[in-house]
């Protein structure tokens, strides 16, 4: 089962949810029964009744779910869309059933390569599906997300902004867009973005949104010349609206970057160690991405 949270944070940090691997809102296809496993009977692309019902719970590209340490998230937030039936790429509907599963098999390769920092085999598996359509957002997704762990961040962009051209609005392309600008240092437009999606997906799952919000945090406290300034001011109201009971660790790693940026590392590794010690190193992961990617510490503890 997918770990919701990742979905999104397919890009933090060179390693982090980028290999979040667009978690694409569910693998078309796949059959939805998490518990069969099994292909769906796609052996007639004419007939209505074998249209393919996506299941956001499920996908062949992000096995591993939006909190794991796979690629900068790409992630596919169940609650911003309402389940749908999407339709595949012609191309792909009049392919065979064999082709059909070979594209499965090559979808699960390509995210297994990517997780495994097999880039060059990933890249080698989207070239094969892409042989037999070139309409397929997912691939372009995957292929965004090996370009950031390759640091290819003009290519990685190229590959998002097809996704949206493929499927306009979704919500994973525009994240791992955002996250781009952020691992660019382009704090104010990733603030801006990240503003947009919260605006226009206001019932996104309250992980997400967390998450959200703590990279609206780091983009404002990024921008701070000094505490009390006009920034320093906007991250901390953001960081007010965060508890120390919440579910995700927002709360424990805000202070500890507000710690960092104040050159006080003893007291940021305190705030950090109480969050392992409370919610986990798997829960910590794609939060403290992002402080790898400021510089701050090099690596997990």
């Amino acid at each position: 089962m997918i770990n919701k949270l990742t979905v999104l944070l397919l890009l933090s940090a060179g390693w982090s949810a980028a290999p979040l691997l667009q978690a694409q809102e569910g693998s078309p296809l796949l059959d939805p029964d998490e518990s069969s496993g099994s292909l769906l009977d796609l052996d007639d692309p004419t007939d209505p009744d074998a249209a393919v019902s996506l299941d956001p719970n499920r996908s062949a590209a992000d096995p591993l779910g939006p909190g794991s340490r796979a690629l900068p998230s790409t992630i596919g937030p169940e609650d911003a869309q309402p389940q749908e039936t999407w339709v595949l790429p012609e191309s792909i509907q009049n392919l065979t059933r064999e082709q059909r599963n070979e594209i499965v098999d090559l979808l699960n390769k390509a995210t297994s390569y990517i997780r495994g920092i097999r880039l060059q085999e990933g890249m080698d598996a989207l070239n094969k599906i892409e042989a037999h359509t070139s309409e397929y957002y997912v691939t372009h997704n995957l292929r965004g997300a090996i370009y950031t762990k390759l640091r290819s961040f003009d290519k990685a962009r190229t590959s998002f902004r097809r996704v949206l051209e493929l499927r306009p609005g979704l919500m994973e392309a525009r994240f791992n867009l955002a996250e781009l600008d952020f691992v660019e240092k382009k704090f104010q437009i990733a603030f801006e973005q990240l503003e947009e999606l919260k605006r226009d997906y206001p019932q996104m799952e309250a992980s997400t949104a967390k998450m959200i919000d703590y990279k609206r945090f780091l983009c404002s406290l990024m921008q701070s010349n000094g505490p009390g300034d006009a920034m320093d001011k906007k991250a901390r109201a953001i960081l007010a609206t965060f508890d120390f009971l919440d579910d995700e660790p927002a709360y424990y790693c805000a202070h500890a970057a507000l710690s960092y940026k104040a050159d006080d590392t003893p007291d940021a590794e305190m705030w950090l160690n109480s969050a392992r010690d409370i919610y986990g190193m798997d829960a910590l992961g794609v939060y403290v991405d992002s402080m790898i990617e400021m510089g701050w510490i090099d690596s997990m503890f």
